[in-house]
Formats: structure tokens, C-alpha cells, sequence
């Protein structure tokens, strides 16, 4: 990205975030999600400075990615919490049976309550905290949040798929 490209962005940053804003709460029903998702639709539109800046419309570009990426944020968040609830029911109401000690649930995901990157997924997903709430209150980068939620996410729909398969 040239300098000209940078600063036609930064101008439409400072015309539409509001509006972009507001348009992504509605979807989101969270203002700091809402946030995000308009910073991670100009980080966007700045890896695809040329398209974004050549085409016909770029204001009508930056809110069909800000709808992406809150359609994107929503169905991660809900699989999150779908898979949440298929841990709790399954520890809660015995959906395993207790051959040995490799079929009880405690051995395949440990103690919850102690993992790190599950409370750090439980509380994005569950409590709906936004990415910069956690990284604030865990002291870590946006960055390195993402990617803890990322890997937790994947591990534990791993697990699930495993147990799915016993089924």
C-alpha cells in the first residue's frame, strides 16, 4: 500500500467509522465485538488496498466486508457455545458410558475449570467479552488472544469430532 492508498483510507476511517460502527452493534448486539469487526473490516480493506480503492464503490466495499465479518464473528461465537453446551451436557448428564477410566470425560478434556484457554473461550463466547477486554484482562497482545481462542476453539472441536465418532 502506497502512501496515497493510506491516506484515501485513513480519510474514509475517519468519515465512516461511526456509521460502520453503529451498523455492526446492530448485527452484534455488542459494542465492543462491533468495534472489532469495523477495525478487522479496515485491516481488510488494507491487505486489499487496489480492490478495495478501484472499485466503483468503496464505501458499499467497506460495508459488505464489515456484513462478512460480522456474519463471520456470529457463527464462530454460536458453534463456540454450541460446543460448550455439548461439554456440559455431556459431563452433567453422563452422556458417556464409564467402561474405564479412558471413556470418562475428565480424561479426554481434564479439569475445565483450570485451563487457561478454555476459561479464555468460555468468557468470549459464553460471557460475550470482547477480544480487547481479554487480552487486557489476561495481559496479552489482540494478537496472541485470537490465537489462544483460535487453538482452543479447534482443540475441543477435535475432541468433539473424537467423541462423536465413539457414538
Amino acid at each position: 500500500m502506497d502512501k496515497q492508498q493510506a491516506k484515501m483510507i485513513a480519510e474514509l476511517y475517519d468519515e465512516f467509522f461511526g456509521f460502520l460502527c453503529v451498523y455492526a452493534e446492530a448485527a452484534l448486539h455488542d459494542k465492543g465485538l462491533a468495534e472489532e469487526a469495523v477495525q478487522e473490516t479496515f485491516r481488510i480493506a488494507c491487505g486489499k488496498a487496489k480492490d478495495f480503492l478501484d472499485s466503483a464503490n468503496p464505501r458499499g466495499w467497506l460495508i459488505l466486508t464489515l456484513r462478512n465479518v460480522c456474519r463471520h464473528m456470529y457463527r464462530s461465537r454460536k458453534k463456540i457455545v454450541e460446543n460448550l453446551a455439548e461439554i456440559a451436557f455431556s459431563e452433567e448428564w453422563g452422556g458417556y458410558e464409564y467402561d474405564d477410566a479412558a471413556s470418562a470425560p475428565e480424561f479426554w478434556y481434564g479439569d475445565l475449570s483450570k485451563d487457561k484457554d478454555f476459561e479464555l473461550l468460555r468468557r468470549f463466547a459464553v460471557d460475550r467479552c470482547s477480544i480487547r477486554e481479554l487480552a487486557a484482562e489476561y495481559g496479552i497482545t489482540l494478537a496472541a488472544c485470537k490465537q489462544r481462542i483460535s487453538r482452543a476453539r479447534r482443540r475441543f472441536q477435535a475432541v468433539l469430532a473424537k467423541e462423536e465418532k465413539k457414538t
